[in-house]
């Protein structure tokens, strides 16, 4: 459904709809983005960025939320924020429509998990090291993702507009980002205990090693 919602049609550029849900004629045969190659290798390729980018940020709170809160973000952040982006950016939507291009991901998966990475860190906690992320953040930002695509073009009114989206990009996956993890913290606390914290993702294991010490 994933695929559908970011890469076929729709109304007003901001998400698709479910003509491929399910990869509903999506097989062997081109599709529109890809006229050379499968369909389904085009499927392939672009589950392999929708798989790493989430991973991109999970670096920022690794050791600190529980790993059912975890799958819990995984979820929402990959429906609300990654493949709006990609319809927006890659799949023919208002951004795309406006003449932006993202070459390499500098939009679509860099600058999204950057931003919502420093949101989590907000919402889970701060390390010590907040403000070398805020610098390498915001220096990404202007030289990668609207320098990459935009002085690349050797065009003053193209980089005008990667800059634009590259902003548009960096507050809408941070904002949202922010909801997503503050509506899951209201129902159940998404930082771990303390106690546990140096167990990781896995907040099981100390269970585990007290039930053995039972035993």
């Amino acid at each position: 459904m994933g695929y559908s919602l970011a890469f076929s049609g729709g109304k007003g550029g901001v998400i698709g709809n479910l003509s491929w849900a399910f990869l509903r004629n999506v097989g062997a045969r081109p599709g529109p983005w890809a006229p050379h190659i499968p369909a389904l290798a085009h499927f392939s390729f672009q589950v392999m960025f929708a798989i790493i980018t989430p991973a991109l940020i999970t670096g920022a709170f690794a050791g600190r939320v529980a790993f059912k809160s975890y799958l819990k973000f995984l979820v929402f952040w990959s429906l609300l924020v990654y493949i709006p982006m990609v319809h927006w950016i890659w799949g023919g939507g208002f951004l795309a429509q406006w003449g932006v291009l993202d070459f390499a991901g500098g939009m679509v998966v860099h600058a999204s998990a950057g931003f919502a990475a420093l949101a989590s860190v907000w919402v889970v906690g701060a390390r010590h090291l907040l403000g070398t992320i805020q610098l390498g953040v915001f220096a990404y930002l202007s030289v990668n993702a609207a320098g990459q695509n935009g002085l690349a073009a050797g065009n003053a009114a193209f980089f005008g507009k990667e800059v634009a989206a590259a902003l548009l990009v960096a507050v809408y996956a941070f904002g949202v980002t922010w909801i997503i993890l503050k509506v899951l913290d209201r129902f159940e606390p998404v930082r771990v205990p303390s106690t546990v914290e140096w167990a990781g993702l896995d907040t099981e294991l100390e269970d585990q090693e007290e039930h053995a010490s039972l035993q």
